[in-house]
């Protein structure tokens, strides 16, 4: 996997604030949306399953979840301005339009 799970450490982050936990450095892939969106769109066959805007000092943010349900991978940007940023990629992407499982979702 190329890109790196920045999400994670984006909670993280928001715990160092009350629980001043150690903050991790990780790698993100940035590059201009129109370029990021269509790598996603053509190349991996993924589409905008949830997006969002982000509040406080993200507010100009809007995160995203791209997917493909065939192949059931998924990306996480982050989108400011005309930059996208890869937080996370994976697989075995479960999409819940439901109640979850009491025990979280089966992967």
């Amino acid at each position: 996997m190329t890109k790196i799970c920045m999400i994670i450490g984006l909670v993280l982050c928001s715990a160092t604030q009350s629980f001043a936990a150690e903050i991790k450095q990780l790698s993100v892939s940035c590059d201009k949306t129109s370029l990021v969106v269509a790598t996603l769109t053509q190349r991996f066959k993924e589409i905008t399953i949830l997006a969002g805007t982000g509040i406080g000092p993200q507010a100009n943010h809007i995160i995203s979840v791209w997917g493909n349900p065939e192949l059931k991978t998924y990306t996480i940007l982050d989108t400011f301005g005309d930059m996208s940023c890869i937080l996370s990629v994976g697989e075995n992407i479960e999409i819940l339009l439901q109640e979850p499982e009491p025990n979280g979702p089966k992967i």
